[in-house]
Order: C-alpha cells, then sequence, then structure tokens
C-alpha cells in the first residue's frame, strides 16, 4: 500500500526528467522497460499456501525430531544432534 503512494509522488517527477533528458521516445522505452521488469518480477511471487506445512508434515517432524533428540553421553558431550525449522517448507513438494 505504500508503494502505491510513493509512486504517485515519485512518477511524475521521473517522467519529467525522462521527458527531459531523452524526448518521448526515449522516455517512453525506458518507461516500457520498467513496466516489462515488474512484470517479470510479478511472476515470481506464489501463493503462501504452497509453502505452508499441513499437520500431517508437522506430526511427521515432531516425531522425527522427538527421535533425534540431543543425546548426551556421561562427559556431557553432544553424540547427536539434529537441529530443524518448522513452519515453512520451500518448493513444491
Amino acid at each position: 500500500m505504500v508503494g502505491t503512494g510513493l509512486g504517485m509522488l515519485a512518477m511524475p517527477q521521473a517522467v519529467q526528467l525522462l521527458l527531459e533528458a531523452y524526448s518521448f521516445g526515449g522516455a517512453v522505452l525506458i518507461l516500457g522497460g520498467a513496466a516489462l521488469h515488474s512484470i517479470v518480477g510479478s511472476m515470481l511471487l506464489q501463493p503462501v499456501k504452497w509453502h505452508l506445512k499441513t499437520e500431517k508434515d508437522l506430526n511427521i517432524e515432531h516425531n522425527k525430531e522427538h527421535d533425534n533428540k540431543v543425546r548426551k553421553n556421561s562427559n556431557n558431550t553432544i553424540l547427536k544432534s539434529n537441529v530443524r525449522t518448522v513452519g515453512f517448507r520451500f518448493g513444491r513438494c
């Protein structure tokens, strides 16, 4: 929401500077390039739902973490540890 207000303030100034520096054709070419870059950037966005874990995934991870707890021997040294983060998964698995 902030970008919309900021764009309304900045774009007229940018267009005026581009028109003075590059004339109409150059200004339109530069603004068109900026618009095409925003299209490519928006195509990289993904729904959050794709990255949320289901309750089943969380239960499986909880069981794995429970099985792989940090175990210490008599000298209090760590024998095995398995640290995992819970919340998001990356990729479309």
